[in-house]
């Protein structure tokens, strides 16, 4: 029991800066030497690889058979693997922010509109400390002063427990009887402060957020954002903000909105940019939570790693695939995840815990979908730009021309499992033995990004905001071209809409 627990504790370390582009690792592959930059560079290293050996490459699909394995691994072939894990753990939530490299730039700091910025997941400095809390391990603290939570340095973990307690100050607790998202009883979480960054380009701040809460566990922070919003608009000549949400910022972002009255919005928000949505969420996370994404040229025990950090935090709920009765959300006739003797829907998800060994998360996942955010999806009531990848292979059942015309013509499953699943959380399923794809941005569905659109741009429309939309061909998620920079920034200096785009108007 304890190496499992050290299992799944050592997939949430992660080096130093884990997210940025600032921490370096290596480790060396048959005698090449392969340089992790990040997050960001991991992704950018591995993406088209990934996509194009999905189905193709048995050993890109492996997954780790435990503990006995890891110990054969050299130490920087296993922090890699950490690394590896920690950063891409909820897939497809990970993003970079969509800072452009090129731009031109207009205005002054007196008269330039500001951005305030959004994180992506992980992209939070999380800082916790104990008082009285449970001791879920022998040789775990009840009391702690103020120390690093996220991201973790692997300095500071010496012994194997030190892993297992760390874990265990991750997760997140739902609590059913007051319907609150939050840390466990005793443990105080606070998100660490990240200073206004001035730009030769354009004026941006970052506001970071707890990113393990679900939509309906960030009520004390959008309170935060809300005073934010309001003291750049006055710093900024009065001139309404543009919000900036990459990937899961953007889901953020339009929870926000959508819990601020109408009058205010109107005065303090001109645009709201989302870039690379997960409207829909993507079959991707039910991959992530069942058995690990595992990206080739990574050490056998990656996804294995990958899955514990899926589950140990409410927010991975948020993504599944969202049941609906639409084109662009998933039906119950839409089976996403096969097993020899049993399909799984949308609809299913519940069942899919109880099957995995997850029953008692049941409560936190049907609290995370009873939420209105995404469920109802209502549009921000502020002027929208959607920005998305398009043109890549991505894990989904539905094919381009349903998508485009909003007529089912045909539905694949999309993962397929050989074996039933064992009710033991321990117990991680091999990796699936078939992954169907569609179009979409290698993470997120076309579906999903483009649901907006269709459920927005008649009732924006009437209520005179503006909606627009573009793809960016083979832009994978989370990132953002030149191009996509230069739109983007152009629009909330200028107001000029993007070549290309679709508008509602």
């Amino acid at each position: 029991m304890f190496e499992r627990h050290l299992l799944a504790f050592a997939s949430c370390s992660c080096a130093e800066t884990c997210g940025s582009s600032l921490w370096m690792a290596s480790t060396r592959r048959s005698s090449r030497s392969v340089h992790l930059y990040g997050c960001h560079r991991l992704v950018t290293l591995l993406k088209t690889d990934w996509l194009e050996r999905r189905n193709g490459n048995s050993k890109s699909r492996r997954v780790g058979l435990g503990i006995a394995q890891t110990s054969m691994l050299s130490t920087k072939t296993f922090f890699v693997a950490l690394l590896l894990a920690s950063c891409t753990a909820l897939l497809p939530l990970y993003a970079q922010n969509p800072f452009p490299l090129k731009v031109t730039k207009f205005g002054d700091n007196e008269t330039s509109r500001a951005a305030v910025f959004l994180p992506g997941l992980t992209h939070s400095n999380l800082t916790y400390s104990l008082h009285n809390a449970r001791n879920f391990s022998t040789g775990c603290p009840v009391e702690l002063n103020a120390t690093t939570l996220w991201p973790v340095t692997l300095g500071n973990l010496h012994k194997p427990e030190d892993f297992v307690c760390y874990y265990e100050a991750l997760k997140t607790f739902y609590n059913a009887s007051s319907n609150a998202f939050g840390s466990q009883p005793g443990e105080h979480v606070t998100v660490d402060p990240q200073p206004v960054e001035p730009d030769e380009y354009f004026n941006h701040t970052n506001v970071p957020y707890d990113w393990r809460m679900p939509m309906d566990g960030l009520s004390a922070f959008y309170t935060i954002l809300k005073a934010h919003i309001e003291t750049i608009y006055e710093e900024h000549n009065q001139l309404p903000i543009a919000l900036v949400g990459p990937s899961w910022g953007a889901e953020v972002g339009i929870s926000f909105l959508h819990r601020m009255e109408q009058a205010w919005k109107d005065k303090y928000v001109k645009w709201f940019i989302a870039q690379s949505p997960v409207w829909s969420g993507a079959p991707l996370a039910f991959e992530g939570f069942i058995s690990g994404v595992i990206l080739p040229e990574t050490p056998s025990t990656f996804a294995a790693l990958n899955r514990i950090l899926s589950t140990s935090v409410d927010v991975a709920f948020q993504v599944f695939p969202q049941p609906g009765t639409t084109n662009n959300t998933y039906n119950s006739t839409k089976v996403l995840v096969k097993t020899p003797a049993r399909s799984y829907t949308a609809f299913d998800a519940a069942q899919l815990l109880v099957d995995l060994g997850f029953d008692d998360r049941v409560d936190a996942l049907q609290a995370v979908q009873a939420g209105k955010d995404l469920a109802d999806l209502k549009h921000p009531g502020v002027n929208t730009f959607v920005i998305h990848g398009t043109e890549l292979p991505t894990p989904g059942e539905t094919d381009l021309l349903s998508v485009c015309c909003a007529i089912t013509m045909y539905a694949l499953d999309v993962f397929i499992y050989d074996k039933e699943f064992v009710p033991d959380r321990f117990v991680v399923p091999k990796s699936p033995s078939k992954v169907e794809t569609t179009e979409g941005d290698g993470y997120v569905p076309m579906i999903s990004a483009i649901r907006g659109w269709y459920d927005w741009k008649d009732a924006m429309a009437k209520d005179g905001y503006t909606l627009l939309y573009k793809a960016y061909p083979k832009q994978f998620h989370g990132q953002c071209s030149d191009t996509c920079a230069q739109d983007w920034y152009n629009l909330i200096a200028t107001g000029q809409v993007p070549d290309g785009a679709w508008s509602n108007q």
